[in-house]
């Protein structure tokens, strides 16, 4: 196997949280998938109205102001903020996501080891998933650094020239930039929840899965195209009626 296969979530997380968290990953990544373009300027609302909403009391006690104003005011001002800065949001999320992808082929092609876990690659592998998803994240990490101190020039043009590309060209025409992002972002959500929805029920599909992960490579990848056929085609259809 080329990679180090992580221990099941079953083993970490109770029952009842396999099912909460699986479900909402359905649910959250299939309206990504499908209707997240038509989504993308709410999105920014409410992050914006939350992070209003959790910086309002400790700024309340800084000023001394009364925490109801405070928290109606900066909800108000962020949320505004939001709807303002849509698109170059998405945008900046968009190009670090790009950014990431790139990262992880350049880091593949530099150090074909890097990906493959810390067992793989010699050391100790977790007993557990958090124990898992540490020492793998100290593994790649510790093989980013030395892959940029020797190959800065590569690194600096692949991943910055994606980054600003995408970035660039989801400010121009911001809606296929959504389109995408959100097809990246609700696929593997789906994914992952329809996964840990499965393992509640029948735990064995989890080594069945890592065992052979081309079956998870193959349905992510089906479900982008998915994604991006329905809402390419939705995005179509608005077009074409508001130029009717």
């Amino acid at each position: 196997m080329f990679y180090t296969p992580p221990p099941s979530p079953a083993d970490a997380l109770a029952q009842t949280h396999l099912i909460a968290l699986g479900v909402s990953g359905i649910v959250v990544g299939l309206v990504l998938l499908v209707w997240g373009y038509r989504l993308a300027r709410i999105v920014t609302v409410l992050v914006g109205a939350g992070v209003g909403f959790a910086i309002a009391t400790p700024m309340s006690q800084r000023i001394g102001s009364r925490l109801d104003v405070t928290r109606g005011v900066m909800v108000f001002c962020l949320a505004t903020v939001g709807w303002v800065t849509s698109r170059f949001a998405w945008a900046a999320l968009a190009a670090a996501v790009i950014a990431a992808v790139v990262a992880g082929v350049v880091l593949t092609c530099l150090s074909p080891d890097a990906l493959c876990g810390p067992q793989a690659a010699g050391g100790a592998s977790g007993s557990d998933l958090g124990q898992w998803a540490w020492e793998y994240y100290r593994h790649v990490h510790s093989a980013m650094e030395g892959s940029l101190s020797e190959n800065a020039v590569v690194w600096s043009l692949a991943v910055g020239a994606a980054a600003g590309v995408v970035f660039l060209v989801s400010v121009i025409w911001p809606r296929p930039g959504q389109v995408v992002l959100s097809v990246l972002l609700g696929a593997p959500i789906l994914l992952s929840g329809a996964v840990l929805l499965a393992i509640r029920f029948k735990p064995e599909m989890w080594n069945r899965a890592m065992e052979k992960p081309g079956y998870v490579l193959w349905s992510l990848a089906a479900l982008l195209l998915i994604g991006l056929v329905v809402q390419t085609w939705q995005a179509a259809r608005a077009a074409k009626r508001r130029a009717a």
